[in-house]
């Protein structure tokens, strides 16, 4: 979060000092995993580069960075290192809060099982109210860590009755089954990796507990000054989700490499996920739920108004419903 702040000071110097031209290139931020599935396809099939042309934008140039979770993509946009990106409510929530200027323009995906809080297969631990005084690994920041949070009150504990061990998602799984942790709350498709390969098993997912949302967010100056490209961005995302939907054993196969994971490990990720980029009352108050959660819970300063976050325009604009 200190990062994050120190940027903001540069990212006011250059609001000051930029104009509205439009851009010349849109930057995007995207992670290995299946949160964002869509724009991978988009990205291989370079669906986003056939909108921008369609909407009038084709000289735009396209270019693609990956990261492992959201709070370096929050880092990226507050720094203007890119553009857009697709990531999870609580990183979004929280960026927003702490004064980077965002705008949600649809969902990237939503599901109740993609995170989960998991042990080891042969853990001596039964559940979640299990944990008191154990060591648990997580992602600060993260919808996974937000899940933690909230099956530790569901089982009636606090924050502090656990070790929070925060390390990267790519060290989760190490650390779980070599002992240097008790638990893990993680996501897909590490999740899935280790549920097919019989190495863990699953205390508590989200079901009934977080419908775990990940965001399509541009910076709210980009948009502004580049309606063109965010209409394509929009439409082109559409299209990888309805590919999915559509092709399922298809999409694994495509995205089974970007996952770096065997085909049917990665069909099994994407079960767990809804790819509909529109925004509905379901969405939108799982969203106001989040951010009341964080707020209540101290651990965010800013309230965030959730309604003006989403901008729903451009969605309106090409009919997704």
């Amino acid at each position: 979060m200190k990062t994050l702040l120190k940027t903001l000071g540069g990212v006011l110097v250059a609001a000051l000092l930029g104009g509205a031209a439009q851009a010349a290139e849109i930057r995007l931020g995207v992670g290995p995993n299946p949160f964002g599935a869509p724009a991978l396809i988009v990205k291989q099939k370079g669906w986003l580069e056939e909108e921008l042309k369609a909407a009038g934008a084709g000289d735009t140039k396209v270019s693609w960075a990956t990261f492992t979770s959201g709070p370096p993509m929050n880092e990226a946009l507050a720094s203007r290192q890119i553009d857009a990106a697709f990531y999870g409510d609580m990183p979004v929530l929280l960026g927003r809060a702490a004064g980077i200027d965002l705008k949600v323009l649809g969902v990237a995906s939503s599901g109740w099982t993609n995170n989960a809080g998991v042990v080891p297969a042969g853990s001596p631990i039964a559940a979640v109210k299990d944990l008191k005084g154990k060591k648990i690994a997580t992602f600060k920041g993260t919808t996974a860590h937000h899940l933690l949070f909230l099956a530790l009150a569901e089982a009636g504990l606090k924050p502090d009755d656990i070790q929070l061990v925060n390390i990267p998602i790519t060290e989760m799984g190490t650390a779980l089954l070599n002992g240097n942790v008790d638990a893990a709350f993680l996501w897909d498709p590490l999740l899935s990796k280790l549920e097919a390969e019989g190495a863990v098993r699953v205390l508590r997912d989200g079901k009934g507990l977080k419908n775990v949302l990940s965001l399509i967010v541009v910076g709210e100056a980009f948009a502004a000054a580049n309606q063109p490209q965010a209409v394509a961005l929009l439409k082109a995302y559409a299209r990888g989700a309805d590919f999915i939907r559509a092709n399922p054993a298809q999409a694994a196969e495509l995205l089974a490499p970007e996952f770096k994971l065997p085909v049917e490990v990665a069909a099994r990720a994407l079960s767990h996920f809804q790819y509909d980029p529109a925004f509905h009352a379901e969405e939108l108050a799982a969203l106001k739920g989040t951010e009341a959660y964080l707020r209540e819970n101290g651990l965010i300063r800013t309230a965030v108004d959730v309604d003006r976050l989403v901008d729903r325009s451009v969605a309106d604009g090409i009919g997704l419903k």
